[in-house]
C-alpha cells in the first residue's frame, strides 16, 4: 500500500514535467533535431527537376561592381538564357522595388536599364521570367510616404490584413509599373528554410511562391493551372489532368523536403558575370567566340535557371536540413520545385506529405 501511495505523486510529477517541457517548446526543438539527423543520415537523393544556378557571387561583384547593378544586365542574361540556352523558366531572387536604386547611382542610366528590363518583361508573349516579391520588409512606406507595416497574410488568422507584398517596381515617366506578368513570393516562416508559405491571399488576388510560378511556367500551364484546396495545391492541365500536388500545412504552408546540399553535383552553376560576358559574345563577329557562348548556354537547356545572391557578404543565407552551416536562400526555391515533381522522396515527413 505504501508503494501505491508513492506511485501516484510520482506519476503526477512526471505528467506535469512533461506538460511543462511541451509548454516551453522543448519537445518541438527535440523533434526538429531528430528530423535534421534523419535528413543527414539519408543524405542526398536524385533530383527530379533540372536546375541551373547563375550566382551573384564574389566573382560577379568583382567583375561588375557592387549591387545594385544596371537592370539591363539582367535583360541581356535572361534573353540569352531563354534564346540560346532554351531554358524552361528563370527566377530572379531579388525584389526589384522602387527602393532598389542607391542614392549614388547614375539616375539616368538606372532609369534606362529599368525601362529596358520592363520592355523585356512586358513583351508579347511575356518571357517565362519570375521576379521576386516578399513580405520580409516589415517596415515600409506607401505611395504617399506614410509608414506601413507589411505582414504575411495568414489563411487561418483573420486578424491579419490582406495586403500585397513588396512588389517589383519600374519608374516610367513619373509613374510606376507594380506588377510584371510573373511575380513570385520568396518568404519563409520564422526566418528558417524548413517551412515556406506556398501562397498568400490578398482579396481576389493570390500571390504564389516563386517555386510554384516557376513550375507552372516550366509545365506551360495557364494562370489558372494552379488550384488551391484546403489541404493541397494542385498543378492542373487544361484537360483537367493533375500533374502534381503538394500538401499544405495550416492551409498555406509546406515543409521543405531537402533533396540536395547547396554544393552538390546535382546543382550545376556558373557566375552571373560569366553569363553576362557570354550573352555579349553571342553577338560577336568572331565565330569561335559565338561558339563558346553557345556552348556556355547549352548547359541550361530545359532547366529552371535561378539567379540569386550567394556571396556571404550579401547576408542572404540560412542553414538547411542537409547544410548545418548557412547557405544561400535561393536554394530553397530549387528544392521546392523538385518537390512538385511526381514521386517525392521523404525523410521524417510529418503532417501528410502524400506520395511518401
Amino acid at each position: 500500500m505504501r508503494s501505491a501511495a508513492f506511485k501516484w505523486p510520482v506519476l503526477l510529477g512526471i505528467t506535469l514535467a512533461w506538460l511543462g517541457v511541451n509548454y516551453l517548446g522543448l519537445l518541438d526543438f527535440i523533434e526538429e533535431q531528430t528530423i535534421d539527423w534523419r535528413f543527414q543520415y539519408r543524405g542526398e537523393v536524385p533530383g527530379q527537376g533540372k536546375i541551373f544556378y547563375l550566382d551573384v557571387d564574389a566573382k560577379s561583384i568583382a567583375d561588375i561592381g557592387n549591387l545594385a547593378w544596371d537592370r539591363a544586365y539582367y535583360t541581356e542574361v535572361c534573353d540569352a538564357v531563354l534564346r540560346a540556352g532554351d531554358a524552361s523558366a528563370i527566377g530572379i531572387d531579388y525584389v526589384f522595388s522602387g527602393r532598389g536604386m542607391p542614392q549614388i547611382a547614375d539616375e539616368k542610366r538606372f532609369s534606362e536599364g529599368s525601362m529596358r528590363l520592363a520592355a523585356f518583361l512586358f513583351s508579347e508573349p511575356p518571357p517565362p521570367v519570375v521576379l521576386a516579391a516578399g513580405y520580409a520588409s516589415a517596415q515600409d512606406r506607401d505611395v504617399n510616404g506614410e509608414p506601413i507595416v507589411r505582414e504575411l497574410p495568414r489563411v487561418l488568422d483573420s486578424s491579419r490584413r490582406m495586403q500585397p507584398p513588396e512588389l517589383p517596381q519600374f519608374p516610367v515617366g513619373g509613374r510606376r509599373i507594380y506588377t510584371p506578368p510573373y511575380v513570385g513570393l520568396i518568404d519563409t516562416i520564422d526566418g528558417t528554410m524548413n517551412r515556406v508559405p506556398l501562397y498568400a491571399p490578398e482579396g481576389a488576388k493570390t500571390w504564389f511562391n516563386m517555386s510554384v510560378e516557376l513550375a507552372r511556367l516550366a509545365w506551360k500551364l495557364p494562370q489558372d493551372g494552379v488550384r488551391v484546396h484546403p489541404d493541397r495545391i494542385e498543378f492542373v492541365r487544361p484537360d483537367g489532368a493533375v500533374l502534381a500536388a503538394a500538401p499544405l500545412i495550416d492551409a498555406q504552408d509546406i515543409e521543405v523536403n531537402w533533396t540536395t546540399r547547396w554544393n552538390s553535383p546535382q546543382n550545376p552553376r556558373d557566375s552571373f558575370s560569366n553569363a553576362l560576358v557570354a550573352s555579349r559574345m553571342l553577338k560577336s563577329a568572331n565565330a569561335e567566340e559565338r561558339g563558346a557562348a553557345e556552348k556556355f548556354f547549352a548547359r541550361m537547356k530545359d532547366s529552371i535557371v535561378l539567379i540569386g545572391p550567394v556571396d556571404p557578404l550579401l547576408q542572404d543565407r540560412a542553414p538547411t536540413r542537409l547544410d548545418t552551416l548557412p547557405v544561400p536562400r535561393v536554394g530553397v526555391i530549387a528544392n521546392l520545385v523538385r518537390m512538385f515533381h511526381p514521386a517525392p522522396t521523404c525523410a521524417g515527413r510529418r503532417k501528410g506529405w502524400t506520395g511518401c
